[in-house]
C-alpha cells in the first residue's frame, strides 16, 4: 500500500515535464524581446537571488557547487537559453532540474512584471 507522499509524489513527477516546457516557453519568450535578463542587486529589498548545483563541468570532483548563484539568464549560440553563474558564463540551462528552471523563471517573471 502506497503512503499519502509517494502518491503525491507520483503526481507531481507526471507533472514535472509540462512544468519544465512552460518555463523553457516563458523564458525563451521574454529573452527573445530583451537578450538577456540580469539579476542584481538592485531589486527590491526582498530580493532572493536564485542558486543552482554547477555540475563542476570538466572536473566534478573538486569544481562542482551545489549553490552556485545566478547572476543572468541569456540567449547564446543558436538561441540556445544559458545562464551567467558564479564558475561560468556560458552554463546551458539543460543542465538545470526542472525545479531549478522553474526558480528562474519565477525571477524573470518578478524581474519583467512585479519591478519594472
Amino acid at each position: 500500500m502506497k503512503k499519502d507522499f509517494q502518491k503525491t509524489g507520483e503526481k507531481i513527477e507526471k507533472l514535472l515535464p509540462k512544468l519544465r516546457q512552460e518555463c523553457l516557453a516563458f523564458l525563451s519568450e521574454e529573452l527573445s524581446k530583451k537578450g538577456s535578463i540580469c539579476f542584481d542587486d538592485d531589486g527590491p529589498d526582498d530580493f532572493d537571488p536564485v542558486c543552482i548545483s554547477y555540475d563542476g563541468g570538466a572536473h566534478p570532483e573538486y569544481e562542482s557547487n551545489v549553490f552556485s548563484t545566478v547572476f543572468d539568464v541569456h540567449l547564446g549560440k543558436n538561441d540556445k537559453i544559458e545562464l551567467t553563474i558564479e564558475e561560468c558564463d556560458d552554463y546551458g540551462i539543460e543542465r538545470c532540474t526542472t525545479m531549478e528552471v522553474y526558480d528562474i523563471a519565477c525571477l524573470v517573471y518578478r524581474c519583467v512584471y512585479e519591478i519594472e
